[in-house]
């Protein structure tokens, strides 16, 4: 008896092995390549994901990028406009501080003269 039961439990393991395409349990090579090459499609499949996910933030952010590259060059246009304000207002100011002293120097009767010289240009003018 004693032989035989060590014979039977090694019957009942290979005929279990017979019926579940595995010896005492583990798996077989062609399971493991099944259960692998599932795993790479997983996997494949969550890169692709993962890839066209990037793809577009990197889309979105090349177009803010952009944007903020022809927002910088609107904004040194108008301060290099504002800056040639300035100048040209100044410029003028410095022109009629002149005219002033200039028109202090004139005798009345001349600047009366000169209004009426402006008025007709002015009048005339389109």
């Amino acid at each position: 008896m004693n032989r035989l039961l060590p014979l039977s439990a090694l019957a009942i393991m290979s005929l279990s092995a017979c019926a579940s395409g595995s010896f005492l349990g583990l798996a077989t090579s062609a399971y493991v390549d099944e259960q692998l090459e599932a795993t790479r499609a997983e996997v494949e499949a969550a890169r692709e994901d993962m890839s066209g996910q990037l793809q577009a933030e990197i889309s979105t952010v090349r177009f803010d990028v952009d944007r903020v590259d022809e927002l910088t060059r609107d904004l040194e246009q108008l301060l290099a406009t504002i800056r040639e304000n300035e100048r040209a207002t100044q410029e003028l100011q410095q022109l009629a501080t002149v005219v002033a002293s200039r028109l202090d120097e004139l005798p009345t009767e001349t600047l009366r003269r000169l209004v009426e010289i402006l008025e007709r240009n002015l009048e005339a003018a389109p």
